[in-house]
């Protein structure tokens, strides 16, 4: 089977489609490909692909399924050169469908693995902010997420590379669902309590993680902890279980390396010591993020009491989480939040797996059925 390619609304390109089991999506990149071979220094953008009689082609198209054999297809050009676009085949194999988010260094998108068959999530950084400090951390942000392997409650990296433009990218796996942000949002603006166990779960599968990260060699400091970067990943074919993913190790650092770095991280979010310059970052100002996180579930607060720089700066300590909770807080539960935010790193849990025993300990977890688990699949 042989399809015409019309490019530019001259240039015919004429591709053999093997049985035309390709999908329209191969038949985009292998245009590419080809006008590459033609025109090396002009980059081909291709907005959609559709027939001579203006019907849009779904890159997931199988080519048997929509045309026949000399039937001829529309390029439809891109006019802007200035980033990564919906509709663009990035690196020659991933097809951008979609946008999941958009932050001020860079985009994530939704693309299709057009080699194996597969949706993955494409993380650009912006060549407006590619300069010596960003990039120094995205090509860190890849090394060390790819450096900790396989884990459930640790995003996967795929690839990662330099597409022909300059632009840096990281690919990694599509989850579904959303970010525990949205979760504890929802929460907050219908002013409904965060059922203790439902939290605990939650935690107990992010220290998991974390614990993960710090029991690298050498450790890997997330430093950037906060509900934003903890995803609640659902199973495509489940609407019932879910797994915490940790997300963005962008300013994460190797334990090695964690002296007389910058202050970091999102400041509500941030331990007293991550404010100071210069200052020894380890694995215990993780878990004080992880105390603000659980805070926050308690009480539902948008912004929590306390400020980290302030405390640094005083004598004070944080208020009882008690005084703001909303809902059921057990005793025990009060407690492990309030150990976790002792101002001296010393006073809080040590490391991520007593911070899970400890919630492991608490009763409600001693009594839950792990079949009703919504983290069963852990």
């Amino acid at each position: 089977m042989w399809v015409t390619v019309v490019v530019g609304g001259a240039l015919k390109i004429r591709i053999p489609c093997g049985e035309g089991c390709q999908r329209i999506g191969w038949l985009q990149a292998e245009t590419i490909r080809r006008w590459g071979e033609r025109k090396e220094h002009e980059p081909l953008r291709i907005l959609e692909m559709k027939t001579v009689t203006n019907a849009g082609l779904d890159p997931d198209d199988q080519i048997a399924d929509v045309l026949s054999d000399g039937d001829t297809v529309i390029a439809v050009l891109k006019t802007s050169f200035d980033r990564v676009m919906v509709g663009d085949m990035f690196a020659h194999r991933y097809y951008i469908t979609g946008i999941i988010g958009e932050g001020t260094y860079g985009h994530v998108f939704k693309a299709r693995d057009l080699e194996l068959e597969r949706g993955v999530a494409l993380k650009c950084l912006k060549k407006s902010k590619a300069n010596r400090l960003n990039t120094k951390r995205f090509l860190r942000e890849a090394r060390l997420t790819a450096s900790l392997g396989s884990h459930a409650n640790i995003v996967t990296v795929y690839d990662t590379g330099c597409a022909d433009d300059g632009t840096l990218f990281l690919v990694m796996e599509l989850l579904h669902g959303e970010s525990m942000g949205q979760f504890v949002d929802r929460h907050i603006e219908r002013r409904t309590p965060i059922h203790e166990s439902v939290y605990v779960e939650i935690f107990l599968a992010i220290l998991a993680g974390l614990n993960a990260a710090h029991s690298n060699i050498p450790p890997i400091i997330h430093r950037d902890l906060k509900p934003d970067n903890v995803y609640l990943s659902k199973h495509p074919d489940s609407t019932d279980h879910f797994i915490p993913v940790l997300l963005d190790f962008g300013i994460a650092v190797s334990a090695e390396k964690s002296q007389d770095t910058a202050a970091c991280g999102t400041r509500m979010y941030s331990s007293p010591e991550q404010t100071r310059k210069g200052a020894k970052i380890d694995a215990r100002s993780d878990l004080w993020s992880i105390g603000v996180m659980l805070y926050q579930c308690a009480t539902l607060l948008v912004d929590v009491p306390f400020d980290p720089f302030d405390l640094r700066l005083s004598k004070f300590s944080v208020p009882d989480v008690r005084e703001h909770s909303v809902g059921t807080l057990s005793q025990g539960m009060a407690l492990i939040i309030m150990k976790s935010l002792e101002v001296d790193p010393n006073q809080r849990f040590q490391s991520a797996l007593k911070f899970r025993e400890a919630l492991l300990e608490l009763p409600s977890m001693r009594q839950l059925d792990p079949k009703s688990s919504s983290l069963s699949r852990l």
